[in-house]
């Protein structure tokens, strides 16, 4: 049943849900280039999508609106239309997804959700990227990086009068 709403309205709609923490938390998720599915069998995106013409202007609203929360959340620390460009919105509806069925061909890029049992968790694990070692004799220093085992390797002072003394990270500069 259409309701004939104007488009700005449609397009409130849509934000106004993508406002509640569900999607918020998704959207904050997102990457540039990813995807986004939006299950056109549930409401309120059922009644959402019925009142569109095309199928392209709800998708197009559905991006204009995650846009206008992207903007909300980064404000002008970059571009974001430009910057999100490639985010593909997908639409979807009742069928469900077991989770031995996914592959990475189908669903590569996509945000996919699904039910699920947690039987254990760890603490976040954090590394340093990048640094700068400082030799604590001369104060000889040198910007380094983690090898691919996120270590930082070591190395020795090229200062003859430090007798090859080992570098220490600067803490200031993790």
């Amino acid at each position: 049943m259409s309701h004939m709403y104007t488009q700005s309205a449609l397009r409130d709609r849509i934000l106004e849900e993508f406002r509640k923490p569900m999607w918020t938390n998704m959207i904050d998720s997102l990457r540039p280039n990813g995807s986004l599915s939006v299950n056109i069998a549930k409401k309120p995106f059922v009644d959402i999508y019925c009142d569109f013409k095309e199928t392209r202007e709800f998708i197009d609203n559905v991006k204009e609106c995650i846009l206008i929360i992207l903007k909300e959340k980064y404000g002008t620390k970059f571009d974001v239309e430009h910057t999100f460009r490639k985010l593909q919105i997908k639409l979807t509806d009742e069928h469900i997804l077991l989770m031995h069925n996914l592959n990475a061909s189908d669903h590569e890029g996509a945000m996919v959700t699904f039910d699920c049992e947690v039987i254990a968790s760890e603490s976040p694990k954090s590394y340093i990227k990048t640094c700068t070692l400082r030799c604590p004799l001369c104060g000889n220093e040198i910007d380094s990086k983690c090898d691919i085992d996120k270590k930082i390797p070591i190395m020795i002072c090229i200062n003859s009068s430090c007798k090859r003394h080992k570098l220490e990270v600067d803490r200031d500069t993790v």
